[in-house]
This record gives structure tokens, sequence and C-alpha cells, in this order.
């Protein structure tokens, strides 16, 4: 498995990717094309784990959000729901930078 394969290449520990696992994934959408093409542009992001647990989802797999999941919306990527206080750290944020924030490169919104 390419996680097993990259942690003995780093020499850390490795998490498992089963129920109550400590792997971090992130999963993306198929989008026809081999694996490797598909890493390459990582436009479809479905799901990202974290230590075993979900931290953001899709629109398309809210049903998998926990309770507290609040509303990102990343231009060029998508609506999800994250496993954060995004309201809250959105305005001490704004409150800080301004209002032209950016989360690689493109504009953020919380609503």
């Amino acid at each position: 498995m390419v996680t097993a394969a990259a942690a003995e290449i780093l020499r850390i520990e490795r998490g498992e990717i089963r129920e109550d696992g400590a792997a971090d994934l992130v999963v993306i959408r198929d989008p026809g094309c081999s694996p490797g093409e598909a890493l390459l542009d990582l436009r479809e992001v479905e799901m990202v784990i974290v230590a075993g647990k979900i931290r953001l989802v899709s629109r398309r797999l809210a049903g998998l959000a926990g309770d507290g999941f609040e509303p990102i919306a990343v231009a060029e990527r998508g609506r999800f729901l994250i496993d954060a206080p995004v309201a809250r750290l959105y305005q001490e944020a704004v409150a800080r930078l301004g209002t032209a924030l950016r989360l690689a490169g493109r504009p953020v919104r919380i609503k």
C-alpha cells in the first residue's frame, strides 16, 4: 500500500487503514484516469481523514459529517463541511488580515 511504503521510507510510525485506525487519507473522486494522473490534479476531494477521524467532507458526502462540522467554500474547489470552528477562525483572520482571504491562492467564503 502507498501509505505503508511511504511511512517505511520516511521511517515514521504509520497508521492503518481500518476502522479506528490512525491513518491519514485524502479521498478523491475518480475522474476516469489513472491513479497517478488523478493525484496530479487534486480537484475532486471528497473527504480528508486525519489520525483516523473525518475532518473534511464534500457536500456529496455530507451524511458522513458529524455534529459540529461547518461549511466552507473555496473558489474553483467547491463547498465542503469541515470539523473546525470555521466561522470563528474566519472572523479572527478577517480582523487581523482584512477581507481578501485566500486559501492556496483562492478566495474563501464561509457561507
